[in-house]
């Protein structure tokens, strides 16, 4: 017997069966939910606040998209990324361009076109005090990614343990100072610090000790910054704690007096705590053997 494409898409739609699988199946409600509370919590400690979706956690097009339609910006680690986001209706000036792989065309292109930027490599600074050299017109600010040592501010917190992260550049060591040097030498403002880590628990101290650490950058800097991005990472759940309220209070007592609130733009990088919960992946199991 054949059966239309039509009709067979009928049934799937009208019965009360799975949809095939492999498949992503997302709870829309639950998804709202989190968006909305992530949203009231930054409304509540800082309303001068930047939401994002961190496309690296699921890039489903049609997750991006309501994402989108509610106002977080895109958050992208690669030019797959970047052109991903162009290509689903975001403008550049509503892209966060982070990660160290960088490319030299796509990281001219994002500073002509407004995307926020942390460079993450040696060579993204080398770059940007060239492409200082082409707009002697222009005002460019980027922000910097900080390599920070987790372990010694939050014991036993680091996913690395004792190694250090591989990214950013390291604030005790010279090669941050060494990175404002150069850029500020080429007339680049520093704009921002990224100061995400990731974190074995649920503990809002990490977030706390990003923001003690970007204060006491600053202040030993003498920087003036447009915004601080604190990254990702956040823990996500229907009950319990901590909740998104202890994550952006505690950064906001991290920062203590060294940040006017008013003034500086927290950016919010989450992924995982945002979609973890609302969305499933669904599989059938083909086929089962006995090894032993």
């Amino acid at each position: 017997m054949h059966t239309s494409k039509d009709a067979m898409t009928h049934t799937l739609e009208t019965s009360n069966s799975h949809p095939p699988t492999p498949a992503l199946v997302l709870d829309v409600p639950k998804l709202e939910g989190f968006v909305a509370r992530l949203q009231d919590a930054v409304d509540t400690h800082w309303p001068n606040a930047i939401l994002s979706y961190s496309f690296k956690t699921n890039p489903l097009p049609w997750l991006i998209g309501f994402m989108r339609d509610r106002g977080l910006w895109a958050e992208v680690v690669s030019d797959t990324e970047y052109q991903l986001a162009i290509a689903l209706g975001y403008t550049p000036e509503h892209i966060i361009y982070n990660g160290p792989i960088k490319s030299h065309q796509q990281l001219w292109s994002a500073l002509r076109e407004g995307s926020i930027i942390n460079l993450d490599a040696k060579r993204e600074v080398s770059w940007t005090a060239e492409f200082a050299t082409r707009m002697p017109d222009a005002s460019l600010a980027v922000g910097l990614r900080v390599n920070w040592d987790l372990e010694a501010y939050c014991p036993g917190q680091s996913t690395s343990g004792l190694e250090h992260s591989r990214f950013g550049f390291n604030a005790e060591n010279g090669e941050l100072d060494a990175a404002i040097q150069e850029l500020n030498a080429a007339g680049v403002r520093i704009a921002g610090l990224h100061m995400h880590r990731n974190s074995a628990t649920q503990s809002v101290d990490v977030y706390r000790a990003a923001a003690t650490v970007a204060a006491e950058i600053i202040t030993s800097r003498g920087l003036t910054l447009d915004y601080l991005d604190i990254g990702g990472g956040f823990y996500g759940s229907m009950d319990g704690a901590p909740t998104f309220h202890d994550y952006i209070a505690a950064i906001r007592k991290g920062v203590g007096n060294t940040l006017d609130i008013r003034n500086t733009t927290l950016i919010l990088e989450p992924g995982g705590s945002l979609v973890a919960v609302p969305v499933e992946m669904h599989a059938s199991v083909i086929d089962v053997k006995s090894v032993c």
